[in-house]
């Protein structure tokens, strides 16, 4: 694995000191509006500022900057160190995902998968990019992992201990997570609920093959309660000093920031096309809000753009629909989306990567279409992202961010096509 993270990191920081010269002689600074915001909130939090872009208190989760400013303060603020330190990351996540694969597959399929990550170009970019996407991926694969250790835990009678320490761990890598990227908020606590309506034996294609087999039912129960519970306290836990702090700043509970009312309005609006457009923030009256718009306070701001999307879409039933069809589309697009990365060169490394790994993740789930949790587990978070992104907008750069693990079914799928997977025995393979 040492080859692996040394090769993911070569080929990283190879692409970061190269966009970092073309930026240069470019005298471009960044690649997305979204990195001036979030290294304007790490240069805050890095010099001990009150946490606010000096417009919003509450207009983006503390993860992202958090890292950033740690960044900032070991090697200067220079998107330089920056860079690097998020391209280790990316070469992390490649590690993760051999281990994640090996887990549920095989060591083959591992290799496979995580080979393909070294070079998959959307990871690539996004471990170089400042954006949150690549600490994301890397906080995704661990809470994968965790998962995998907390259903063996369940299903082969692991101690209490070791079950309460993988929940809880799990739960407040969950949190972390969504104060990357808060539109994970609803998938801790929908694991947890997994937890409290399946039976352990459900999460194995084979219950046989569970230890202790004379375990009392109501014992494995007893096990899958405190599971959950201790997933979903943890969870809180890590989730309650921003609760905390955004009760102090505005005195209302806000879960994740006071944007999500502009988010969605962007979604679901009179001229809304699937894609980003926010100039109803500057020109409310041109899409019919209210002028006063820039005078009410977050909350107040948060809570109109809410209400005014949710009304548009019961107002128009119909074209919410075609705007889901949409953003459909826009997430599984093989093709970026935007109009400044429509280049040829672009457009064909984007269609040689996206479809075939597509093409062989549909494969790979055929291939395990018996082993279902497997397939939850790799797919389960791009799924999870594209319903979110039929609501809001939509763009593969949401996709890309849960794609490591459909590596690993595209592994399945390459294998089968070459008819050497190997068979499974069950979700997750012993030790």
């Amino acid at each position: 694995m040492g080859l692996l993270f040394s090769a993911a990191l070569l080929v990283r920081i190879g692409t970061a000191l190269a966009l970092d010269r073309r930026n240069a002689s470019g005298g471009a600074g960044h690649e997305f509006a979204d990195t001036q915001l979030y290294s304007k909130l790490a240069l805050v939090i890095a010099t001990g500022q009150p946490y606010s872009d000096g417009k919003r208190f509450v207009g983006r989760t503390p993860g992202y900057p958090l890292f950033l400013a740690g960044c900032y303060r070991l090697f200067g603020n220079s998107s330089v160190g920056a860079r690097h330190a998020q391209a280790a990351v990316g070469a992390v996540s490649c590690v993760l995902l051999f281990l994640l694969v090996r887990q549920l597959v095989d060591r083959r399929a591992a290799w496979i998968a995580a080979g393909a990550a070294v070079v998959y170009p959307f990871a690539v970019f996004l471990s170089v990019v400042l954006l949150s996407e690549a600490l994301f991926t890397a906080l995704l694969l661990v809470q994968l992992l965790l998962f995998c250790w907390l259903l063996r835990s369940l299903t082969e009678g692991d101690s209490l201990s070791r079950l309460v320490v993988w929940s809880a761990v799990a739960g407040v890598i969950g949190a972390a997570a969504t104060l990357v990227r808060p539109s994970w908020i609803s998938a801790t606590p929908f694991v947890s609920l997994l937890f409290l309506v399946c039976s352990p034996r459900q999460f194995r294609s084979d219950p046989s093959s569970i230890r202790n087999p004379s375990r009392r039912a109501g014992t494995i129960r007893n096990r899958s309660l405190l599971a959950a519970a201790s997933l979903f306290l943890a969870f809180l836990l890590g989730m309650s000093p921003w609760w905390v702090r955004n009760w102090r700043v505005t005195g209302h509970f806000v879960p994740t920031t006071l944007w999500v009312g502009a988010s969605l309005y962007d979604g679901l609006n009179p001229q809304a096309s699937g894609a980003s457009d926010m100039r109803f923030m500057d020109r409310p009256e041109e899409f019919g809000l209210d002028p006063r718009l820039h005078e009410m306070n977050e909350w107040e701001q948060d809570q109109y753009l809410r209400r005014a999307a949710l009304d548009y879409a019961r107002a128009q039933p119909g074209r919410v629909f075609w705007l889901a069809a949409v953003k459909l589309v826009r997430f599984w697009n093989p093709l970026p989306n935007a109009a400044e990365w429509q280049s040829w060169p672009l457009r064909i490394v984007s269609l040689v990567t996206c479809g075939p790994v597509l093409l062989l993740a549909v494969v790979g789930a055929w291939r395990l279409r018996r082993r279902v949790v497997v397939i939850v587990f790799l797919a389960g978070p791009v799924f999870y992202f594209c319903a979110v992104h039929l609501v809001f907008v939509s763009s593969i750069r949401y996709r890309e961010a849960a794609m490591l693990p459909v590596l690993g079914l595209a592994a399945v799928g390459w294998s089968a096509l070459r008819s050497d997977v190997t068979d499974l025995s069950g979700v997750v393979r012993p030790n």
